[in-house]
């Protein structure tokens, strides 16, 4: 049984022992026994009729009492299931808000080692693109080298033939393909530039993956945080409602 139930029955019983006890009746029956006198059967009573009456009107507000005291007893039985169905609501939705809560720790969890993937694949690709970008670098250095060593060469060229008057057949011949080394040349630089500006875009798109998975990351931290939230509060409740069953 309940223990607010049984606390209401001891008050109603110590309530009905107070009330039915003959307090004055006790107080004159010890004083003239004390007295030392004799006392005759009935004396101190007064009018039996009278007496029966108040017997009687004591039974009837001992009846309303205790049809009021069951009434109050019904209503706090009603309460109190009222309370534990509410109670095993509050329990049911505490155990759905932390399978959700299991839920989304999954998901932080798969979004968390996607992100690492992504942050890994980055890594790799930043990699790769910083060794072509050197090495494209590397080559267009040694080609605007060789552009320049073939220029000097012509302008070397274009001098002996000056100084040993060589024929301007010859002359020619050797600054065409001078010149066609050096467009060879700036080709090759132009070529190495390009697959420079290629890894230079590898390593845009491996940014943008990784900025993508810190915002999955970023939105699944704020779901998380939304369901301790819930979570909290449904623990607020069934407290509140275990301290008012307290009471």
């Amino acid at each position: 049984m309940n223990k607010t139930l049984l606390l209401i029955i001891c008050d109603f019983l110590l309530l009905n022992l107070i009330h039915f006890t003959a307090w004055d009746n006790l107080d004159k029956d010890n004083s003239i026994a004390g007295a030392g006198g004799a006392k005759t059967l009935g004396s101190g009573m007064g009018d039996p009729s009278e007496d029966l009456e108040l017997v009687k009107f004591q039974l009837e507000q001992s009846k309303r009492e205790r049809t009021a005291t069951e009434e109050k007893l019904d209503k706090t039985q009603v309460a109190l299931t009222q309370s534990e169905q509410e109670n095993t609501e509050k329990e049911e939705e505490l155990g759905n808000v932390k399978e959700k809560l299991g839920d989304k720790e999954t998901a932080l969890g798969n979004a968390e080692k996607m992100n690492l993937a992504i942050l890994s694949e980055y890594e790799q690709f930043k990699e790769k693109a910083q060794v072509e970008a050197q090495q494209s670098n590397e080559e267009n250095q040694k080609l605007i080298n060789e552009n320049k060593k073939l220029n000097e060469d012509l302008e070397k060229v274009t001098i002996l033939a000056n100084e040993r008057k060589i024929t301007a057949d010859i002359a020619q011949e050797n600054a065409k393909q001078a010149i066609s080394d050096r467009n060879k040349a700036r080709k090759e630089a132009s070529d190495a530039r390009n697959e420079a500006n290629a890894a230079k875009e590898v390593a845009a798109t491996a940014n943008a993956n990784a900025a993508r998975a810190n915002a999955v990351a970023i939105e699944a931290k704020a779901r998380i945080k939304s369901a301790d939230d819930r979570a909290r509060a449904a623990q607020t409740k069934v407290v509140e409602v275990e301290r008012d069953l307290a009471t």
